[in-house]
């Protein structure tokens, strides 16, 4: 037992004096893209990122001070980490970090610290981590809703060093349609559908659909049909967002808006619908089951940080 502790210490320390050092990723962002697509190779719905892509989608968030993408290494590993400053209202301004992957604890901690300090000089309070906010690495990793994947155990193990708290475990969930569904009209006086184009471009096609009473919105429901990655999995595969007012639930209104998404997402020739929600939502996931989804076996996390400096 006494040499199995002094082997253990003799490890701590030589961890302790491992080279870490790390680059800003606009002096080689073909080392970043190399990084992502090593950490990525077995994340779900992930496609690999290209030269292309980077200058298309990633690259133009990179600007000045709003935003830090940095490439770590040690010894023997290396990581990524890609964040920056979202104004969530007036003089309200937090962090976000988008994206972590390393091929250790001791890089992905090292990142990580990195930003931190980086959000620090900026006087930013609150991160979050993996959230609803536009997010540049959208349609490419994990579909439209990025997460961190459980199976990056570095990236969970340096959020979990540095006491951030889990703002959301998810769960992912997939429709198969064998048939083309029909749409559910409420019984509710004064319901309006509208419905809108969102983007389409090489990475996913997208639209919005609307409920209304009286020209006020009370939910809406947008579809993505995930080109780039049905093309990777070679499986046309769609995906939802939904949102309600609290004061319409039960009423139809969001089994309604699903099966009008689910009907433009077969138009496109989907035949499988995700989306990801919370595990602890049951009613949202006992209604996703009745609609005919099915729990995959995929979780990931979302995370906050809250006046740490």
């Amino acid at each position: 037992m006494v040499n199995d502790r002094e082997g253990f210490v003799h490890y701590r320390r030589e961890r302790m004096n491992v080279m870490y050092h790390s680059i800003d990723a606009k002096y080689d962002w073909e080392r970043f893209i190399s990084i992502f697509n090593r950490c990525t190779v077995f994340a779900p719905y992930t496609i690999s990122l290209t030269k292309e892509l980077a200058e298309k989608f990633i690259i133009p968030l990179y600007t000045g001070d709003e935003s830090i993408a940095l490439v770590g290494s040690d010894d023997h590993n290396s990581g990524i980490i890609h964040a920056g400053i979202y104004n969530l209202k007036e003089n309200v301004k937090v962090g976000h970090i988008y994206m972590l992957f390393a091929e250790s604890n001791y890089v992905a901690y090292r990142l990580l610290m990195e930003v931190e300090e980086w959000f620090k000089e900026r006087n930013i309070k609150r991160i979050y981590a993996y959230w609803w906010f536009t997010n540049p690495y959208n349609f490419i990793l994990h579909g439209r809703e990025t997460y961190a994947w459980a199976g990056a155990f570095p990236t969970i193990n340096a959020f979990r060093r540095l006491d951030y708290d889990i703002l959301n475990d998810i769960i992912v969930m997939q429709l198969q349609m064998d048939e083309e569904p029909s749409i559910f009209v409420p019984n509710i006086s004064g319901l309006e559908v509208r419905q809108k184009p969102i983007e389409d471009n090489e990475l996913a096609w997208s639209g919005r659909v609307e409920a209304y009473i009286e020209d006020k919105k009370i939910g809406h429901c947008e579809f993505f049909y995930l080109k780039a990655i049905s093309q990777h999995i070679k499986r046309n595969l769609g995906q939802i967002t939904i949102n309600v007012d609290s004061a319409f639930h039960g009423t139809g209104v969001a089994r309604m808006l699903i099966t009008h998404a689910h009907q433009n997402l077969y138009s496109k020739g989907t035949r499988n619908v995700m989306l990801a929600t919370g595990q602890a939502l049951f009613r949202a996931i006992k209604f996703y089951q009745k609609l005919g989804y099915k729990p995959e076996l995929i979780k990931g996390y979302s995370y906050i940080k809250e006046d740490v400096f």
